[in-house]
């Protein structure tokens, strides 16, 4: 099974083709999908180190939306869950919460007593994990690799040992596209494809931490 669609969900394979056939070409074409639109589109799991700010607030630098938090880490202890609260892009310091300092709201006063916040200062001394990903699109994805993975078979160019089925050329403000024996657009060069990876291509920056 692939991240966007399952091996069942197609009916073109040529006969004889193995199960493991099926999903080496179904990972091939999603992650061209994935390059072409530089973003990806599931939950992947999170795990990344940063450096503190002194604040209690801290964007995380990653190429998806947060998902979920569980857990996060400064310079090795793990603040306690109510501690910490997070939007799509950052993880911060929950003030409706309450915790073994008696409430949040105590230890932000502490903290700016302290001129610190939650996140003190460091180099990787933050360790953030949970899952992110770009979900909102997921059935874009999906169904964009459903036709590439059907028009690959019906025209026989799903050879698992191809090591690409499709390929792009820029030169300029003109680019073009080809599948081995025809010629294409953009990306595919397959126009119902590429209406959707179009949809996919990354249009957002990254957030740094400030």
């Amino acid at each position: 099974m692939g991240n966007y669609i399952d091996k069942s969900e197609i009916d073109t394979w040529p006969s004889g083709m193995t199960d493991a056939e099926k999903d080496a070409i179904i990972a091939r074409i999603e992650l061209q999908i994935e390059k072409w639109a530089e973003n990806f589109f599931y939950a992947k799991p999170l795990d990344y180190r940063l450096n503190g700010n002194n604040k209690n607030r801290l964007f995380l630098p990653i190429e998806g939306d947060i998902i979920s938090i569980t857990s996060v880490e400064v310079s090795g202890f793990a603040l306690p869950d109510d501690w910490i609260d997070f939007d799509e892009n950052s993880v911060f310091l929950n003030l409706c919460s309450s915790g073994s300092w008696g409430s949040a709201e105590m230890f932000y006063r502490a903290s700016q007593d302290y001129y610190t916040g939650i996140f003190p200062r460091g180099y990787s001394n933050i360790r953030v994990q949970g899952t992110y990903g770009n979900t909102e699109l997921l059935s874009i994805a999906k169904e964009a690799t459903r036709i590439l993975i059907t028009h690959a078979n019906e025209q026989g160019l799903a050879n698992p040992t191809y090591p690409i089925l499709f390929k792009t050329e820029k030169i300029g403000d003109y680019s073009y596209g080809y599948e081995g024996t025809g010629s294409g657009n953009v990306y595919s060069g397959i126009g119902e494809a590429d209406t959707l990876i179009e949809l996919l291509v990354r249009d957002m920056p990254t957030l740094m931490t400030p």
